[in-house]
């Protein structure tokens, strides 16, 4: 019978997506996501009839309900998440910016020291028509700097992301909320892949402005700067054209949470079938 109330909704849903514009890719994750759900509400209501069948009374019953609602959707996030920070503790936004800042620092004076012979920034040493090379090199030389940072930073986020989901075995919660965030495109691996690809159109846009200020140096024997951007410059650059990750490469990063989500419902339809047959009289 609940099956009947949620399918009018589903279908209304499935037909927001599609007059919204949905295309393929966009129904098949509404219909992963509508599935997985389908499957977490499946086994809430086996360990419902479970736990009701074996229980000696209804006051027990629902107090046991109770604590299994509290620690699946209250505690268990928390201590997991707490839990996975101490595994893999994560730097402070001060701690990162620090070690970044540093690191930039002492890659860039090598790089100066290398082009012009000193380390101070745009000293007398450096003259006005060698500027566009000098933030060509800074630049060029500060993205693998990024990318060992950051990179590092976000290999940390998702090891914490695996602790967290892998009690998902045993907190359905866990796992349909990493299941959700996949096919919704809201999850952690959504958001890495746009940052770089935002960070590719970043670089490629100053690589850009950096070759025209070499090629179009001061030419006033360095009496002032003399570089003056035209509007040509700006339509060299690429229109920034990002491809989202289609549904299967979403379905891929939430596989472990479906398959915890049909173990789970495999479980609480056992659990429920053994509670009720021990109910049977012989």
């Amino acid at each position: 019978s609940l099956g009947l109330l949620l399918a009018p909704a589903a279908l209304i849903a499935a037909g927001a997506v599609w007059i919204a514009g949905g295309r393929a890719d966009a129904l098949f994750r509404f219909a992963a996501l509508a599935s997985g759900y389908a499957l977490y509400l499946a086994a809430f209501v086996f360990i419902t009839l479970g736990v009701s069948a074996a229980a000696r009374s209804s006051r027990i019953a629902i107090t046991l309900l109770l604590a299994i609602w509290i620690a699946n959707t209250v505690v268990a996030p928390r201590v997991m998440a707490e839990l996975s920070r101490a595994l893999y503790p994560s730097p402070t936004r001060l701690e990162f910016n620090q070690a970044l800042n540093a690191d930039l620092k002492a890659t860039s004076d090598r790089v100066w020291m290398q082009a012009f012979g000193t380390t101070e920034r745009w000293s007398r040493d450096v003259p006005l028509n060698q500027w566009g090379l000098a933030l060509k090199l800074d630049d060029q030389s500060s993205y693998a700097v990024y990318d060992r940072h950051f990179g590092g930073l976000w290999d940390t986020w998702e090891r914490q992301q695996t602790v967290q989901e892998g009690a998902g075995w045993l907190m359905p919660m866990l796992a349909i909320r990493a299941f959700s965030a996949a096919m919704a495109g809201t999850d952690f691996a959504h958001h890495r892949n746009f940052t770089v690809a935002a960070e590719q159109q970043r670089r490629v846009i100053q690589d850009i402005v950096s070759e025209d200020l070499v090629q179009h140096a001061d030419t006033q024997d360095h009496a002032h700067f003399s570089y003056q951007a035209d509007p040509e410059l700006w339509a060299r650059v690429p229109e920034f054209q990002y491809q989202t990750p289609t549904a299967g490469w979403a379905l891929r990063r939430g596989a472990m949470g479906l398959l915890m989500l049909c173990a789970g419902l495999l479980l609480s339809i056992a659990f429920a079938w053994r509670a009720v047959a021990r109910q049977q009289p012989l």
